[in-house]
């Protein structure tokens, strides 16, 4: 390597050429005569930042070095430096996350390219679902399907939990079945979409529709939904790193018919929350719906697969006392709009009016199914680890009652479509 010492003995050597000085005159001769001081080569990069610190520290009056130096222009043009990068790519419509089916080659699905964005199906705390048209031509290209229809969800944020969720229930029956994530990049308008495939009914407008015509869910009915959902649920209790979902509920539940057979479908998973330990850390914000969520996650504390089972609790009283549940609901969220109402008499008037709710349906249910309410019961324990698993819910003899007698796929399927 070049130092200012070898300079300093280039310029008084007696013996030239010795070794050092022929390595001086090298440079020199490449950099000053041949290159003009262009070159960018590594040697020349460091006989650069010593030519600087030479010529500001050399009093030598002749220095050949620091000659050679004046003679090179003030403004050197760089020599040209060639950088190899990979093409940017285009932000907008751009894939931020694939099911394991589609192309792993293709980086982008293009609204007005691959398909059509249209009007609103549904809204959502967490955005709205809108209706998508992609041609039986792109269908068989991107998903090898030509008859399965699709919606997306437009939603200001994918969590990595709900990602998880995604890839870990894409095979799983009594799952939505999620395609695609995509960034728009709109200045105006960021947004994510989640195309998903479309089912053919969601549960709450069949629920409503019965409730309108003055009629109430079955029990047979009820409890076929319900086992599906505790299914789609032990799925997620069990995964490498289990998942709570924290907002089962009607609206969130979806129906789908297939070769005569009614798949049911747990949708929406913005609640998600990925269970690194057996529980979360407290003061997690109290994400679900109000009347649905467990008590510890409306009181902000640490809670874990117990607050599915509560929920699970409440879902089948929603099913089958849906319009008092509705009221139960509005009484909730009024108290939001009361003057001076803080999180802490939130809390202690919203769990005084599911203790109302519970003390006249619980008797209600125990009329219908004394095991089932027992069960119910249980599952809305106050205290989360004296309330049943997923699995020893679907196990309990007052739900095998009815999932052994089955259901009546024909009738349910004429009642769907009526």
């Amino acid at each position: 390597m070049i130092l200012n010492g070898c300079i300093n003995h280039y310029n008084f050597c007696d013996k030239r050429p010795c070794v050092r000085c022929h390595r001086v005159e090298i440079l020199i001769q490449h950099h000053f005569e041949e290159t003009n001081g262009t070159c960018r080569c590594h040697k020349c990069k460091v006989w650069l930042c010593v030519l600087t610190y030479h010529t500001e520290i050399c009093k030598l009056k002749g220095c050949i070095v620091c000659e050679k130096a004046k003679g090179i222009p003030s403004q050197v043009p760089a020599a040209p430096v060639i950088v190899h990068q990979t093409p940017s790519l285009d932000p907008d419509d751009l894939i931020v996350w694939r099911n394991e089916s589609f192309p792993c080659d293709t980086t982008h699905f293009k609204e007005d390219e691959h398909y059509a964005f249209l009007d609103v199906l549904g809204k959502g705390g967490h955005g709205a679902v809108h209706n998508v048209e992609i041609s039986d031509d792109v269908k068989k290209k991107y998903f090898n399907l030509s008859c399965r229809d699709f919606v997306a969800k437009k939603t200001d944020k994918v969590e990595d939990d709900e990602k998880y969720v995604f890839e870990q229930t894409s095979n799983h029956p009594n799952f939505l079945e999620t395609y695609l994530v995509l960034q728009k990049m709109d200045p105006n308008d960021r947004h994510f979409r989640i195309v998903m495939e479309r089912c053919e009914f969601s549960l709450n407008d069949h629920l409503s529709k019965l409730v309108n015509d003055g009629k109430r869910l079955e029990m047979d009915e009820a409890i076929f939904y319900w086992t599906q959902i505790f299914d789609a649920l032990k799925h997620l209790h069990h995964l490498h790193i289990p998942v709570i979902h924290k907002d089962v509920k009607a609206e969130n539940v979806l129906l789908s018919i297939k070769d005569n057979l009614v798949r049911v479908k747990l949708a929406d998973y913005d609640t998600v929350k990925r269970l690194h330990h057996e529980f979360t850390m407290p003061g997690l914000n109290p994400k679900g719906t109000p009347g649905l969520i467990a008590p510890e996650v409306l009181r902000q504390v640490s809670h874990g697969r117990p607050a599915d089972v509560w929920n699970m609790g409440m879902f089948l009283l929603q099913m089958l006392f849906l319009r008092d549940f509705n009221r139960l609901q509005r009484n909730i969220l009024a108290l939001k709009t009361v003057k001076n109402m803080n999180k802490f008499l939130f809390i202690h008037y919203t769990e005084q009016l599911i203790k109302n709710f519970l003390n006249e349906k619980i008797p209600e249910l125990k009329q219908m199914d004394k095991k089932l309410a027992d069960l119910i019961q249980s599952c809305l324990d106050e205290d989360p680890s004296k309330r049943p698993t997923a699995i020893e819910v679907l196990q309990h003899p007052a739900v095998t009652e009815y999932t052994r007698r089955g259901i009546n796929m024909n009738e349910l399927i004429r009642n769907l479509n009526a």
